[in-house]
């Protein structure tokens, strides 16, 4: 073989290299449509080579945004740093802790621990979407309002732009690991970029709306309402056979999403669709992928809440005294921040960590808690918890009132009886949740000394108490045939004040649950209402009441009762009711006294 002849092969291997748009570690044009794909050959190749590359310790930290400025500090309780000149976008928080935002066209990165600046360079007219960080290189993703033109660029510690790209196509938030940038783009491609050559070294082709690309305790990740983990299965992602994870969690008040969409800028947000969030973080398992501390959060302005990640149930709740405006989940809990400026740190079951000050009132924040492991001090019942939360609630809170009201209806604590009765007077309640907490009430299997001490009460004219919730208290012991409650349900049958539902609630108890003892209130009753009532549950009352009388009045109640028959001043359908009662002839109660 000839010297000549040999370069010419190996020109003609090279052109045939790069006509086969992927193979493996072949350089190409990055965001290029014409590619086909290589049933991911390419993405396993740079999945091989970066599977056990170096990555800087992960960091914890809080980046909350002013309306002049930025303030943060590590997280749980590092130093408050501030930084002058307002912002374009909410920044982005790499794992490592460094910070990236952008500011009157120019893009800048400071470190999330200290406020130390690194670098800036401009970027107009452009803005930040979304920024990593590898330790050497920063790698953003730039954007404009309302127009898809996006632009690519890689900077150096020292301030140097070692790649620019652009983009016709909206590129998504991107991840680097070891001098490769992973970028999402194209609703279905993930871009493995070369930092030093510019060129794309592989390519993902994932049918899963790839718009983040996320670095997470050491595991890349990409997607946005599933996520798909960068690993030995990668190639498989095209087939949906690729280590794959769909986040389900149940509905919340304001439907607050995950992820979101990664293509949109992070314009910071006075809304209040900024105050409703969703909070979980991936996590790799032998297994697959779940979520951290098989648990997630949401925040609605004020309230927030734990739910499990298996059936949704409710783990935890509280609510603060400002609107959450943005927080983060971490390896082991939760990092939120109120709009007074104030940190709070959350276990994953709930219990408080320690509260950090950043010491301004924040429109915005931004939180990267992968690095954080969140002990708390508990805060007592679940029950207890939801009580507290709604000594915080305003009026706009009714959909998280709904949520926890719902929840305290699953618990056995008898201590739920007590707080539903509560909440079932509580004029600041809305009337919807507080019918929700009567309903949740009229089921209740225990607490019954709290159902009788509620209904020793009466409305006072003086202090203007309310009455309490008679109806479904009379349901709930009629279920559990607790007689304790007759003489007290006897007294509310002749209460002016208590509404014609719950009398004829407590009538309809009283049927069961009535005594002898109780034969005085039950003819007065009768005699009042027997010729007045002109309301059916007023006359479905009556009938109940005549009932208990048959049963429980002995002698003198039948005899009441057939007089009322009798006499053509009773109301016309109280009489049709009565005389079908009275042909019964239901045998008096032996507890009856003649």
């Amino acid at each position: 073989m000839t010297r000549h002849f040999s370069q010419a092969l190996g020109v003609l291997v090279g052109l045939v290299a790069l006509g086969c748009g992927g193979a493996a570690g072949t350089p190409r044009s990055a965001f290029s449509r014409s590619w086909e794909s290589d049933a991911g050959e390419s993405i396993a190749h740079v999945e091989a080579k970066l599977r056990n590359a170096p990555r800087p310790p992960d960091a914890a930290v809080v980046v909350g945004v002013t309306p002049d400025g930025l303030v943060g500090s590590a997280l749980p309780t590092g130093s408050v740093w501030r930084r002058a000149g307002a912002v374009d976008v909410v920044p982005s928080v790499a794992p490592d802790g460094i910070v990236v935002a952008s500011s009157g066209g120019q893009a800048f990165a400071l470190d999330g621990k200290t406020g130390q600046p690194l670098w800036s360079v401009s970027v107009a007219p452009l803005v930040l979407r979304g920024a990593a960080d590898d330790g050497r290189y920063s790698v953003l993703s730039l954007g404009k309002p309302r127009a898809s033109e996006s632009r690519l660029i890689a900077v150096d510690r020292s301030g140097r732009v070692v790649l620019d790209q652009a983009s016709s196509t909206e590129l998504g938030r991107p991840a680097v690991r070891a001098g490769v940038a992973f970028v999402p783009w194209g609703g279905q491609y993930v871009s493995a970029i070369d930092i030093a050559s510019g060129s794309e070294i592989g390519r993902l082709l994932t049918r899963d709306l790839p718009t983040h690309a996320l670095d997470v305790g050491g595991t890349l990740y990409f997607g946005q309402y599933a996520l798909v983990r960068l690993d030995e299965h990668i190639k498989y992602a095209e087939s949906f056979q690729a280590t794959r994870y769909m986040f389900k969690p149940r509905e919340l008040p304001g439907t607050p999403v995950w992820l979101g969409n990664g293509l949109e800028l992070p314009l910071v947000d006075r809304t209040a669709r900024a105050k409703i969030r969703l909070f979980a973080e991936p996590e790799s398992t032998d297994k697959g992928i779940t979520i951290a501390s098989n648990s997630y959060a949401g925040s609605y302005f004020r309230a927030l809440y734990g739910f499990a990640l298996g059936d949704g149930h409710l783990l935890w709740a509280d609510a603060l005294s400002a609107d959450v405006i943005g927080g983060g989940a971490a390896a082991s809990g939760f990092a939120f921040c109120d709009e007074t400026g104030k940190v709070h740190l959350y276990a994953a079951d709930g219990g408080t960590g320690p509260v950090a000050d950043l010491g301004q009132r924040l429109v915005a924040c931004a939180v990267g808690a992968s690095a954080l492991h969140v002990t708390g001090t508990p805060r007592g019942s679940l029950a207890t918890q939801i009580e507290r939360s709604f000594a915080h609630f305003d009026p706009d809170m009714a959909s998280a009132e709904g949520l926890l009201i719902a929840e305290l209806g699953k618990l056995e604590d008898p201590a739920v009886t007590r707080i539903l009765i509560a909440l079932a007077e509580d004029a600041r309640v809305p009337p919807k949740q507080r019918e929700a907490a009567r309903v949740l009430l009229s089921k209740r299997k225990n607490g019954v000394e709290f159902m009788l001490a509620a209904l020793e009460h009466h409305y006072d004219f003086v202090s203007g108490d309310e009455s309490p919730p008679v109806g479904p208290l009379a349901d709930a012991l009629r279920g559990l045939h607790d007689e304790r409650g007759a003489a007290l349900l006897a007294r509310h049958l002749n209460d002016p004040a208590d509404s014609i539902d719950d009398v004829a609630r407590a009538a309809t108890a009283l049927e069961v649950l009535a005594t002898s003892a109780e034969k005085r209130d039950l003819m007065t009753f009768f005699a009042l209402y027997r010729a007045t009532a002109d309301e059916p549950p007023l006359v479905s009352a009556v009938q109940s009441v005549a009932t208990a009388l048959l049963r429980v009045g002995g002698p003198e109640g039948h005899a009441l009762v057939e007089r009322a028959v009798a006499d053509p001043l009773t109301q016309p359908e109280v009489q049709q009711g009565l005389a079908k009662l009275v042909t019964q002839k239901p045998a008096p109660a032996a507890n009856a006294k003649p």
